[in-house]
């Protein structure tokens, strides 16, 4: 027990404050339809409709066949259909509205007031004020925004610790790691041709290392043995045993106890 706090009071707080979607920010439907902001359009640049109405989110089409999300599509009709309608719509799993499904349904609610059956409407540029060439599937959805934001996430190391078993950068954010080069980001530099960026990323700015070799073997010489060896020094990259091979061109002066 603390003499100043003898009944062991503690109090908790948190601090709230708002923040403005930048690009980066996660956003996500109700429906698991995730996704990062890519592009903040003005206001007058967005596409209208007849009635001057302007999208506050563009999805990307893409995303429905990966994620399969359909009730989403369901949820922007029914809401589409309710707000002309000044109702709430109720859709629980494999209802039916008068022998109807769910998308007849609501298609033939949006059909009496005189929109598409599917939610589709003719668009017009914010910039040129010209037609779209298509129509445009037009809904109400409710959307969410994740506590995923860049300004809690952004990274960047220009040098910093390293791993002394790999020498490859340490893992993790709050150490001042680096950020992982996987797989996929190397087959993107390969299918670009991009040979000096690929040396770049994945040796001079990784593992890049000095080291003793022996002439006769190639093998590298662990740090005990280095005190028997001249200051004559090859550079070799860590765990290639190719560039071992071709790196044992200086010659290299060793005690007669050193043993490879």
């Amino acid at each position: 027990n603390d003499d100043k706090n003898p009944d062991n009071v503690s109090v908790g707080y948190t601090i709230r404050y708002s923040r403005n979607p930048v690009i980066g920010d996660k956003f996500s439907s109700r429906h698991g339809q995730k996704g990062v902001l890519s592009v903040l359009w003005p206001q007058v640049d967005m596409p209208f409709t007849e009635s001057g109405i302007t999208p506050d989110l563009i999805i990307n089409p893409h995303a429905f066949p990966s994620r399969m999300t359909m009730g989403m599509l369901i949820e922007s009709m029914a809401a589409k259909s309710g707000s002309l309608r000044g109702e709430f719509k109720t859709v629980e799993t494999f209802q039916k509205y008068e022998n109807d499904d769910i998308v007849d349904h609501f298609g033939k609610e949006l059909l009496k007031n005189g929109y598409n059956y599917y939610g589709n409407e003719l668009m017009y540029s914010g910039i040129y004020g010209t037609p779209l060439k298509v129509d445009i599937f037009l809904g109400v959805v409710y959307y969410q925004r994740l506590r995923h934001m860049v300004s809690d996430k952004s990274q960047a190391r220009a040098t910093g610790p390293i791993d002394i078993l790999t020498h490859q950068p340490v893992k993790g954010r709050k150490k001042g790691g680096g950020i992982r080069f996987g797989e996929m980001e190397r087959d993107s530099m390969l299918a670009h041709g991009a040979a000096y960026c690929l040396n770049d990323r994945l040796f001079r700015s990784s593992d890049y290392s000095e080291g003793f070799v022996c002439q006769n073997c190639g093998s590298i010489l662990s740090c005990y043995v280095n005190r028997a060896i001249m200051k004559t020094q090859s550079f070799v990259p860590t765990a290639d045993d190719e560039a071992k091979d071709e790196s044992t061109d200086k010659e290299i002066h060793m005690n007669e106890k050193v043993i490879c």
